[in-house]
């Protein structure tokens, strides 16, 4: 006697097939458009766009304000202690404020070694104070509003940080009652010597000659990188907006 289970029968199979497959193409698609604009200089401008919303402050900041990265060592984090030492030493009657959670005496913890590097990198100790509770950019900037809004007056604020994070950090902070407020995003150094060769000083003909396309090389592979952080940014953004906190 046939199986009259509908359960069992090749459509009921293809159904069941049938959104994993939908996901698969829209994953693929994506894919393939994101591989596409990496070609292409859009995710760049995406990129700049997130880390100078324009601001300038009305006068030299009183304080700057680094964010927490991803710890000591890390880019983000040296990258940070760098920039925020630059500027320090541009201002140099403003104080440090080093906003990252962890606990500050212990030598360990990503907070004091932040305060080290700024040290090693010419900033007086007594010139670093520390945000040391909030958990995200939110409480950060919350935290460093009841910090440094003394008084009732509105201070200059500078604040350092990694380019695509900057665009939700002086959201938030105006957010938090900031009014005097703007950035100074990280931005990498470029390798000023030319990296281009060809193959045959390798002795080597055997693979196609990519030694004179920077874009096969470096750029493609960078321009894929900054894609997931704007990507996460812009994820990050929606999320905030959704909550009310920029």
């Amino acid at each position: 006697m046939a199986d009259k289970n509908p359960k069992s029968s090749p459509r009921f199979g293809r159904w069941l097939l049938w959104p994993f497959r939908a996901v698969l193409r829209v994953f693929g698609w994506v894919s393939l458009a994101l591989v596409v604009l990496a070609l292409t200089p859009v995710p760049w401008r995406i990129y700049r766009g997130l880390g100078d919303d324009g601001s300038q402050l009305k006068c030299g900041p009183e304080f700057i304000v680094v964010m927490g990265g991803g710890g000591i060592p890390s880019e983000s984090g040296l990258m940070r202690t760098f920039a925020a030492a630059e500027a320090a030493r541009k201002f140099p009657g403003a104080r440090v404020v080093i906003a990252t959670p962890g606990n500050v005496a212990s030598t360990n913890s990503t907070a004091a070694k932040m305060r080290e590097e700024l040290v090693m990198r010419g900033v007086a100790r007594p010139r670093i104070i520390f945000e040391d509770k909030g958990r995200h950019t939110r409480e950060q900037a919350v935290n460093c509003f009841g910090l440094l809004h003394a008084g009732g007056r509105q201070p200059a604020v500078l604040i350092v940080t990694s380019p695509e994070h900057m665009r939700r950090c002086l959201l938030s902070f105006r957010k938090a009652g900031f009014t005097n407020v703007a950035g100074s995003a990280t931005v990498d150094a470029v390798v000023e010597a030319d990296l281009r060769f060809k193959t045959e000083e390798l002795k080597n003909r055997h693979v196609p000659d990519v030694g004179q396309s920077m874009m096969i090389r470096y750029q493609f592979w960078n321009t894929v990188q900054i894609e997931g952080r704007v990507l996460r940014e812009l994820s990050a953004l929606a999320y905030y907006k959704l909550l009310g906190w920029i």
